[in-house]
């Protein structure tokens, strides 16, 4: 790309120019400085940092892009543009695990491929191409689920009027999550065996033995019996606990600017049934009534300092621990596998697809079928019955 001395690359309210851009020896230019008034202030880009046109544009795109949008007007935008910026806002409320996720997909996935297309010139070719050189069927959901979120957050933002599902309704879906078979997750004696560790003397960092507290053991069972997600337990309150049910409104979810409660996953709130008696002989919905009327308003499952815990230090002082009295060294098990075992539990105890769906926040009845119901299993016999 060629561009003379003093080229305006973006023309809207705040105008970016090429600004004396130093010579070599050879009397070419040697970096390009770019000018533009933001926020009333004249800006310009550090020296030395730009040495090609290709890159001048693109940076120049990008923020007489910003300027424009801060000033409420349309402007044309590339899609890394777009990337940064939500994920920019992301790491305000998202949770480390998905800020992470989503940033990987954006820098290593799309920004190489698509980053440098403006917003008004993608096409649906280009979308599904990217999509489906995905070598998994879930590295395809996953990007499919970034460009969405992304390119809704820019139309959104009024970076675009483009709809986002413009672009994405046509693509097909990638396939629905396999099935888990159920010796991938724990067996009722496997959660049993767990919700006892939970109360055994364990060897704390210091001399003394450490006892932990009766509530431990009812974290586990609740997670197992309830099919709460780790979020949803730690935000679980004494006054969401209502004789047979529970309402599952909030979640608390670790972002970089520390603990944050949200809605919990898909958005929406959900009750669930208490069993009132659970393998093993626990009273659970004794329990937790007991441990509801004990903390009122407060958390039924916090960290030992009061609050919430964190992810690393729950796996440390509590599950860890527990787990290699209960399945041993070599299991690698986590907290999520109890939810897995709620579905198939209740599921083999006869109880509709559609409740177990309701009961565990899945966004879809789909979700349960795929991952708990076989697809073979029985097949035989029920047509037998039928026949």
């Amino acid at each position: 790309m060629k561009a003379p001395y003093g080229k305006t690359f973006i023309t809207a309210e705040g105008q970016v120019r090429v600004r004396f851009p130093a010579k070599d020896a050879a009397g070419k230019a040697a970096y390009i400085r770019l000018a533009w008034t933001e926020g009333g202030e004249r800006q310009q880009t550090t020296a030395g940092t730009m040495d090609r046109w290709e890159d001048a544009w693109r940076e120049a795109n990008d923020i007489g892009a910003r300027v424009a949008i801060g000033k409420g007007l349309t402007a044309s935008v590339r899609l890394g543009f777009v990337l940064d910026e939500w994920i920019a806002e992301g790491k305000e409320h998202w949770s480390i695990r998905y800020l992470e996720d989503n940033d990987a997909i954006s820098q290593n996935v799309i920004k190489p491929v698509l980053g440098n297309v403006l917003l008004e010139e993608l096409t649906f070719r280009q979308v599904s191409d990217l999509i489906h050189s995905q070598r998994s069927e879930s590295a395809k959901r996953h990007v499919r689920a970034a460009l969405s979120s992304a390119l809704g957050y820019a139309k959104g933002r009024k970076m675009t009027e483009r709809d986002p599902e413009e672009l994405l309704a046509r693509i097909r879906r990638p396939k629905s999550l396999a099935y888990l078979d159920p010796s991938l997750y724990p067996t009722t004696s496997d959660v049993t065996a767990m919700a006892k560790a939970m109360k055994q003397t364990r060897k704390h960092k210091k001399a003394e033995d450490f006892v932990p507290p009766d509530y431990w053991q009812l974290m586990i069972l609740t997670a197992a019996y309830c099919g709460l997600r780790r979020g949803e337990l730690w935000e679980l309150r004494g006054t969401d606990i209502h004789g047979k049910s529970m309402k599952v409104s909030r979640q608390v979810v670790r972002t970089k600017s520390g603990m944050q409660v949200t809605a919990p996953k898909n958005g929406s709130s959900r009750e669930v049934f208490i069993a009132d008696k659970v393998p093993g002989g626990f009273r659970l919905r004794g329990m937790l009534r007991d441990r509801a009327k004990a903390v009122g308003s407060g958390l039924m499952f916090p960290a030992p300092r009061g609050g919430y815990w964190s992810p690393s230090n729950f796996s440390k002082r509590v599950w860890n621990p527990a787990r290699e009295i209960a399945w041993g060294a070599t299991s690698d098990w986590t907290l999520h596998g109890l939810r897995h075992y709620f579905c198939r539990y209740w599921l083999d105890k006869g109880l509709e697809p559609m409740d177990v769906s309701r009961f565990a926040g899945h966004a879809n009845v789909v979700i349960t079928l795929s991952i708990y119901v076989s697809p073979t299993a029985g097949a035989m016999e029920r047509a037998e019955a039928l026949a």
